[in-house]
Order: structure tokens, then sequence, then C-alpha cells
């Protein structure tokens, strides 16, 4: 089985989500991250994303966060990484939630690849998927700005999928693949099983997300009644 090169590329992942890497680091890719996308072929898709980019509205930040609204996050300096948090609970001085990717080619069968009728008016396209996988709590204040408002039967979903330990049935793994799928009652758009890890390159992107959730606060609970406990 041959090993799946997924764009963006984890080194460029990586650089956006930490800062660039120690020059002194021998396990530093040859090449810098932007050399190695300039590399590849760039999805078509990408025309339509900027277009959507520039038709998605600002939003007006509410009097203060709430549940169901995704959050981008401020992340230390040197990192540019568009990351946002999607809140499950509000209990200040903390946020709880999922933190949300953009990278959509890493989807696993447990992210939730976010449509545009999730959200109330128009999806940023820098919002690619929740990682379901990946709750965590962090200060209020890393929150940066408010990206998006979720219908309430998607953020519904989220909550029931959170608790779910339903997997994709019957799925095999395709690292860069998404599609359909149902489970408890939700339909939702996702990734494949996890292959391998000599094969997938999913499973070091979860491993850089867990690193980042680490450095921006603690684990969080995937429902109200764990982060109650």
């Amino acid at each position: 089985m041959r090993h799946h090169r997924l764009i963006p590329p984890l080194e460029f992942i990586e650089e956006g989500l930490f800062g660039c890497a120690d020059p002194a680091d021998p396990d530093a890719p040859d090449g810098s991250p932007a050399e190695a996308l300039a590399a590849l072929a760039l999805p078509a898709l990408i025309a339509e994303a900027v277009a959507r980019r520039v038709a998605a509205a600002p939003l007006a930040a509410p009097p203060a966060p709430a549940p169901g609204e995704v959050w981008w996050l401020a992340l230390d300096a040197g990192a540019d990484r568009p990351v946002a948090l999607a809140l499950l609970r509000v209990a200040q001085p903390e946020v709880c939630g999922w933190l949300v990717g953009s990278e959509v080619a890493y989807a696993g069968d447990d992210d939730w690849v976010i449509q545009d009728d999730d959200v109330h008016g128009a999806l940023d396209p820098r919002l690619g998927m929740v990682h379901l996988w990946n709750p965590v709590c962090i200060p209020a204040q890393r929150l940066d700005g408010l990206a998006a408002v979720m219908r309430s039967a998607s953020f519904d979903g989220l909550r029931t999928l959170a608790q779910s330990r339903a997997r994709a049935a019957g799925m095999a793994p395709a690292p860069g693949r998404v599609g359909l799928d149902e489970r408890d009652g939700v339909s939702f758009v996702c990734g494949t099983p996890l292959g391998l890890p000599q094969h997938d390159p999913r499973h070091a992107y979860r491993a850089l997300y867990r690193r980042l959730a680490a450095l921006l606060g603690h684990a969080g609970a995937a429902s109200e009644g764990q982060a109650g406990r």
C-alpha cells in the first residue's frame, strides 16, 4: 500500500500552526512548506473557495460567546493558520468545544465537514471541518472574532455524534475522500476511517492538532453532561 500525499502538506500545516520550524532540527523537511505546496497541483475547488470567501459577509460579534457559535482563535506569534473553535459550553474564564480546521482532505469518519446549510449566512471556506475527536477547553481571551453561527439542527447533530460511539459502517480507509454518512439519526458529511499510521497521513495530522490543543488549553468534554462533572 502506498503512502498518501494530501494537500496541504503536513509540514505546511505545522508551520502555520506553530510558526517556522527550527532550522537546526534534523527532522525538518528539505525546502520550505510554501515550496512544497507550490510543487503540488492545487484542487480546482480553490477558485470556488476564494469566491465563497469574498461573498461571506462579515459577522458582527455578539456581546459574549455562546454555544453553537464558531469563533476564530488567536494563535501564538508566527502562527498564521486559520483555526477556530466550535463552542459547546461557555464557563468564563474558559470556553469549551471542538477545534475547527480548514484541511478537509484530512477528514476522518469522526470529523464533521461543514456544509453551507450548517451555518446561518455565507460559509467562510476556511471553516473546513469540526474535529469531534479533539475536544478542548481554552481561555476565553483566545477567541478572536465570530466566524459563524451554526444552525440548531447541525449543532444538535454535533452534540449527538460527540457522545456517540457509533462509527462509519462499511467504509474502507481512503485519505482525501469525503461523503455523506448517517449515524444515530444524524446525516452529515465526513471522511473515511483512518488506515494504518505508516500509510495514512491523517494520524500525523491529528497529532499536530492535539499538540495545538495542549498548547492552547486542556482536554475538554464531549458533552455538556461530562463538562459539568
